[in-house]
């Protein structure tokens, strides 16, 4: 519910439907009396008549659903997040994506795309609360196609030092339980976006305190300078930053609460809900 309490904060008023959750669609199905033949997430949109649908699950909307979504919202607006491949994108009125690469793409096929970075939510420092960091240097996150870069960086590290990590493993509280115990933690952009920087991981690390070690490039240098977080530009690079600031605490977590600073100042759901708000209210003017 990030995206949803961080607009509540600007006075929206938000609901969330969680569509690939069936049983919680079935719960409200038996609740509500719905039988139809629709999906059931589409006849919640028909009864509470939204100003808005906003789809985190771009497929949702197609020439099935599209119809009867339209005729009970003014504005769909999707989200963009992963290699996207065969979906109809000109059915929204505005598409936000975090990848910058992305933007110009999308408005030469004839939509409206806007470029939205990811964000961090104080709110999971408050449900951890504060952990002893002791976990010198960690890895969260998958290892799949498409990162042959970060299995390369991964390789040179664990020959080097003991590195904990967490392959597909660790998710919510979770997730940033390890993030907030660790002294160090590694961050490499999937080879697509590479470069771009500015991954989920990069804001989720750095809210939680920990010094990032991530890849170099114009999108990570867009975001934070460069005595807030480690940027490296091949594995031994890598190794040899992970070295140095492993046997220099001090500075590195002097580095770290200047990274966690500049996220908890400007990186929140907040502050990027406010300005997807405003590019909502532009769009239902």
């Amino acid at each position: 519910d990030l995206f949803s309490r961080g607009l509540a904060k600007h006075g929206w008023e938000t609901h969330d439907l969680i569509t690939n959750c069936t049983s919680l669609q079935n719960q409200w199905a038996r609740e509500n009396n719905y039988t139809g033949d629709d999906p059931i997430w589409v006849e919640q949109i028909r009864r509470y008549e939204p100003d808005v649908v906003y789809a985190q699950g771009i497929w949702l909307v197609n020439d099935d659903t599209y119809p009867i979504i339209k005729k009970h919202c003014s504005v769909i607006a999707g989200q963009v997040g992963s290699l996207v491949v065969n979906f109809e994108l000109t059915k929204y009125d505005v598409i936000f994506t975090m990848f910058p690469a992305y933007v110009d793409r999308f408005k030469e096929a004839g939509v409206n795309a806007r470029y939205l970075p990811h964000s961090f939510d104080p709110l999971a420092l408050e449900r951890i609360g504060k952990r002893k960091r002791d976990i010198s240097i960690s890895f969260v996150g998958q290892l799949i196609d498409g990162h042959s870069r970060r299995k390369d960086v991964l390789a040179a590290l664990n020959a080097n030092f003991d590195v904990q990590q967490w392959v597909s493993e660790r998710w919510g509280l979770d997730m940033f339980e390890v993030m907030s115990r660790s002294y160090m933690t590694i961050n490499c952009d999937i080879d697509t976006e590479f470069g771009n920087g500015g991954n989920m991981r990069a804001y989720e690390a750095t809210g939680c305190g920990a010094l990032l070690l991530t890849n170099d490039g114009p999108g990570v240098g867009a975001l934070f300078e460069d005595d807030e977080i480690l940027k490296y530009n091949s594995p031994e690079e890598a190794v040899e930053l992970a070295r140095y600031y492993l046997e220099h605490r001090r500075e590195g977590r002097e580095i770290a609460a200047k990274g966690q600073k500049r996220t908890l100042a400007n990186y929140t759901y907040k502050q990027r809900m406010g300005y997807v708000g405003g590019i909502l209210e532009e769009l239902l003017a």
